[in-house]
């Protein structure tokens, strides 16, 4: 394969309502997308970069891919692209969402030209199960945390993932809405977005609580193991691994034997290929892994999210994403892959079909304005 073209443009879609966490607010997307021409092929790839997870900005995704654009289309195969995230490792991991937006737009690219879909061209089996999403509870007001919490439980949703506020009474109304709803904390796992300062602090107020989460996702400012493990023994549940967590080398970090759980991002984890790299070292492992999502993909990661959760084989113990038209007001790809009833993605012919499977709306409305978010988000 020989690159004709390669282009990074930022995308802004505005969602039909704000998405909120401890540590952000957003209430648009904040993306790239990069197209990778061949010839009449096509490859389009996405990133979201995040300055709170990443620290990295659409402009500095748009450096990032200005430097190594010359490089990029000195590229022919699948060995090149591994070759090339050897060779420019240090610059990827600080740079994961420009790299993944590049990566995926050449692995359509190469799926279309081999007539491949892209579990093939990954050497993966193909996908013969549908996807099962969980239901992502953002920390809005109590009231719009019970209607969320209603919609959810009426579509049939079992697994549930909230967005602690860090304000003790909110936090307390959520809680007294899953116990209400008669829903168990062994399907609740509670997201607290580095909420805490110290494992004495967090284990305080989750004690307060007073609610079995049966995991909890990044407690704490920074990370510290033993201090995550310790949190985990107190209130006896499992620590999900999410910003703490980014590269292959992390793995370094845990003790073995531990409480740990991996949230595996694409975008966060600089794409496809270094999150493939990240599941195999999990599952050998044995550590559970969890295919999340940034808030505000449109299917192309959505698509990604699928390879990776296939590849997590029976560790896989949730799955993240797949909002499609729910959050965005237009999703640009076709089909939109988004959940149905009880989170379920049915299998879908895209699946099977050439690269990512997907048709990119080049005419629709991708630009939309929406309320301004917070200047931390």
């Amino acid at each position: 394969m020989k690159l004709s073209s390669l282009t990074m443009t930022p995308l802004t879609i505005a969602f039909h309502a704000a998405f909120r966490h401890a540590g952000a607010e957003r209430a648009e997307t904040e993306t790239v997308i990069v197209n990778a021409t061949s010839g009449a092929l096509e490859g389009i790839g996405e990133g979201c970069p995040r300055s709170y997870v990443t620290g990295e900005s659409v402009a500095s995704a748009l450096d990032f891919f200005a430097e190594h654009k010359q490089a990029v289309l000195g590229l022919h195969s699948l060995d090149d692209i591994r070759d090339f995230i050897a060779r420019f490792q240090p610059a990827i991991d600080a740079n994961p969402a420009a790299w993944c937006a590049i990566e995926l737009a050449l692995l359509d690219l190469f799926g279309k030209e081999q007539q491949s879909s892209l579990e093939t061209v990954l050497d993966l089996p193909p996908i013969e199960q549908p996807c099962r999403y969980s239901a992502i509870l953002s920390a809005g007001t109590a009231e719009g945390f019970a209607k969320q919490l209603a919609h959810y439980q009426a579509q049939g949703f079992t697994q549930f993932k909230i967005k602690l506020s860090g304000d003790a009474a909110r936090d307390a109304a959520y809680v007294a809405c899953l116990r209400n709803a008669g829903i168990s904390p062994s399907q609740v796992r509670a997201d607290a977005n580095r909420l805490w300062v110290d494992a004495a602090t967090a284990i305080a107020y989750l004690s307060g609580l007073d609610y079995a989460f049966w995991a909890i996702e990044d407690p704490l400012h920074r990370m510290q193991a033993e201090a995550l493990a310790h949190i985990a023994q107190s209130r006896n549940c499992r620590m999900i691994l999410d910003e703490y967590f980014l590269r292959r080398d992390h793995f370094l970090d845990l003790s073995e034997n531990g409480p740990w759980i991996i949230n595996v991002r694409v975008s966060k984890m600089g794409g496809l290929l270094r999150s493939l790299a990240i599941i195999r070292h999990a599952v050998t492992a044995g550590i559970p892994v969890i295919v999340g999502a940034q808030v505000g993909e449109t299917s192309i990661l959505t698509r990604a999210g699928i390879c990776a959760a296939h590849a997590c084989k029976d560790q896989l113990f949730a799955q993240e994403g797949a909002f499609g038209n729910f959050l965005l007001t237009a999703d640009p790809c076709i089909p939109s892959l988004t959940f149905g009833k009880a989170g379920i993605l049915s299998l879908h012919p895209s699946l099977t079909k050439p690269g990512l499977g997907l048709e990119w709306q080049t005419e629709s409305p991708l630009t939309r304005s929406a309320p301004a978010a917070p200047s931390t988000n």
